[in-house]
């Protein structure tokens, strides 16, 4: 099981939208249609009270609070809408890619697989988080032993084997959401044995399909400033808070976020297929053994 093609997971993304162009015209609209929903409905109920901190002296704590509590309001509205959405168009590209003729609603659906894959990031998630702790740990006890003479050097090299070690896990537990995908079960660990001795095909794929991603993103971020004239939400809140970017949703500032929101979209398409593809390769080489020696 170790025959994997780097280009063939790089280029899955591409692949995909060549095949299924309905699938991404429906799954950027979603896209679209949440992002502009999110940005928007966000700032009309807490740009007001948001837009304060750029306008107004500090005030009393009660007042700092306040404003804060509007920020964590906007997050904790986005984060778990985001969160549904993601998981959403994770299952439904990997739905594409290894079960092409489920195809569901556009292989959009909201059930077990959804669930399950949202389970199997959180327990990813935990891991790796849990191995920077670990970390993090060791470079404190380090520091703490050494003293100050060796702060540097030790931060530095906790640092970089920290970089080193996470992107290594990550590469080698990342077949686990399609694993799970296919297996119909949460398999976070069982991946990695089944990419033994293939992190750098992996790493290499990972690598070529984000840097499409980048191009890909970039020129439409290019795109997007011609059509809005250089402006954007983001700019304007940064300007003059939510008034001033409520004030001015022009159609050509609202074509460009829409036009930048597609670039997500496709990047995100691009960045989640080559798992995809790499599982598929692996799973596909791993029956053709099976059916040789049945």
């Amino acid at each position: 099981m170790g025959n994997l093609s780097a280009t063939r997971m790089a280029t899955e993304g591409l692949r995909l939208i060549r095949r299924e162009p309905a699938f991404i015209g429906v799954l950027t609209a979603a896209y679209v249609a949440v992002w502009l929903a999110a940005g928007i409905g966000g700032l009309a109920i807490f740009g007001p009270t948001i837009a304060q901190l750029g306008t107004t002296p500090p005030g009393s704590a009660a007042e700092v609070l306040s404003m804060m509590g509007a920020f964590a309001g906007l997050f904790a509205l986005m984060i778990p809408v985001f969160a549904i959405l993601q998981t959403m168009l994770g299952c439904a590209i990997f739905r594409a890619i290894l079960r092409p003729d489920d195809k569901g609603l556009f292989y959009f659906k909201l059930g077990g697989d959804e669930w399950r894959m949202f389970l199997a990031t959180l327990v990813l998630v935990g891991l790796l988080f849990g191995f920077v702790l670990v970390i993090g740990g060791g470079g404190v006890a380090a520091f703490l032993s050494g003293g100050e003479a060796l702060a540097g050097p030790v931060i530095f090299l906790g640092t970089l084997l920290g970089l080193v070690g996470m992107t290594y896990a990550g590469v080698r537990l990342s077949l686990a959401l399609p694993m799970t995908f296919v297996e119909r079960r949460v398999r976070v660990l069982s991946a990695w044995p089944l990419t033994r001795g293939l992190f750098w095909p992996l790493f290499g794929g990972y690598l070529l399909a984000w840097l499409i991603g980048i191009g890909v993103g970039m020129a439409l971020e290019i795109v997007s400033a011609v059509v809005s004239g250089g402006a954007s939400l983001t700019t304007l809140m940064a300007q003059g808070g939510a008034p001033l970017a409520l004030s001015t949703l022009t159609p050509a500032l609202v074509a460009g976020t829409v036009v930048s929101v597609i670039g997500t979209a496709l990047q995100t398409v691009l960045t989640s297929a080559p798992s995809a593809s790499a599982y598929g390769q692996l799973a596909g080489e791993a029956r053709s053994v099976a059916d040789t020696f049945a």
